[in-house]
This record gives C-alpha cells, structure tokens and sequence, in this order.
C-alpha cells in the first residue's frame, strides 16, 4: 500500500476514542510491516454550518493534537470534508494522490507557465470524476473565486458529456461583479477523457482583448495536449 486515507466523523463525538485506537492499531501494523506510508486524516461531516462552531472547531483541534503523536514516523495530513461542500472531498484525495503521483507537479508547473503565457488566473486538469490531475492559480484568487469556478465546471461538464462536445465557452461573473471567460478542452488520452480548464479574467473596456485570447488558447490545443500527454504517461 502506497498511501492511507482514514476517515473520522466529527460529528459522532462519542467514537472519538474509538476511531483513535483503531487508527492506532493500523499504523501498528504498517510499523511493524516497515511501510511508512503518508496518512491523510479526513475530518469528515464537518459541513459549512459547522465552520464556525467552536465547540467542533475545538475538538478538532484536540484530535489533531492527539493525531499528531504519529507524525515521527508517518506523514501525517489533515482535511475537513463534506459531502455538502463537494470541492473538499476533491481536494483531499486530490492532495492525497499528488503526495504518490509526482507527474502532478509537473502538470501543475506547466500550467504555471501557460498562466503567464496567456494571462489565465487559473489552468487545471480534471479526469472524468472530477479529480484534481494538477491545477495552477494566481495568488489573489480567493477561495469563494474558486468554489465559484469549480461549481460552474462541474455543471458544465456534465453538459459537455451530455452533448458530446470537445469544447466548450463560458462565461460568468465573482460576487464583486468582475467578470471572467472561462474554456473548458475535452483531451482523449487512449480511452480515458480529460478536462482541461483555463479561465481568464474578462477586459470590460476591450471584449476583442478576451476573444483574441480565448482563440489563442484553443489554437494552442494540440501542443498542450501532446505535452501533457508525455507528462501523464
């Protein structure tokens, strides 16, 4: 085994201990098996109304103390996951699966360079569950800019699917009014199907400046696709 995900629900206070001590006799285990694997603790349930509850945010806190016991032999990662916040689950086992999967990095810096390539506030790659294959964003963009962009994609994708197309446009707007364009590039890779995801933030004085961009980035397609295809190989 390469890697371990472990799951404890916040919100059944009464299996804390439980969850600990069964925890405790797995890593026992992979000790006394020699394999070091990195673990990723999900504090699952933790839905957003919970967010700013102390008392949860307190017992959390306690458990990752507690968890922390194991970090002198194991690499030890923590998440709070919901299934009411859909981008907290992707992210964790997204993170989860970079710590094994290297050419993640590598994905992500191409995509750092294609940022200042094309002025894109965010580039990511997403297999067809929805996975995080390897994602760049500018330092400004927010987290709520983020959830904005990804809930648009996912309702987007199944559109894609639905209508069998290999490309798509958008285009939508942050809370505070900025408007962003958004394109969305079907890549095929055997018999697996990618979704790579470039958003740029609109120029409302000079819409040409946004379309001239949005024609660049998909006539570059077939270089990007030959160069993430030598990556994930």
């Amino acid at each position: 085994m390469d890697l371990l995900f472990y799951v404890i629900d916040v919100q059944d206070f009464d299996r804390y201990i439980e969850s600990i001590d069964y925890l405790d006799q797995i890593l026992i285990f992979f000790k006394e098996m020699q394999e070091l694997i990195p673990v990723c603790i999900l504090f699952h349930k933790f839905d957003p109304d919970l967010s700013k509850n102390k008392e949860i945010n307190q017992k959390i806190l306690t458990l990752k103390q507690a968890l922390l016991k194991y970090s002198n032999e194991f690499d030890i990662f923590f998440f709070e996951t919901s299934i009411y916040d859909i981008k907290s689950i992707m992210d964790a086992f997204s993170s989860g699966l970079s710590l094994i999967f290297n050419k993640m990095e590598m994905i992500s810096q191409l995509f750092e360079e294609l940022s200042n390539n094309y002025n894109a506030i965010m580039i990511a790659l997403f297999d067809s569950r929805g996975f995080t294959v390897g994602e760049y964003y500018k330092p400004h963009l927010h987290l709520k800019e983020k959830l904005k962009i990804y809930d648009a994609y996912l309702e987007l994708q199944k559109r894609i699917v639905a209508q069998d197309k290999a490309l798509y446009e958008f285009s939508d707007k942050f809370e505070d009014g900025r408007r962003f364009s958004g394109l969305i590039e079907v890549l095929r890779f055997s018999n697996l199907d990618f979704y790579l995801l470039f958003i740029i933030e609109e120029d409302e004085e000079d819409l040409s400046k946004t379309v001239n961009l949005l024609d660049k980035i998909e006539a570059a397609k077939p270089e990007m696709e030959n160069i993430i295809l030598q990556i994930i190989q």
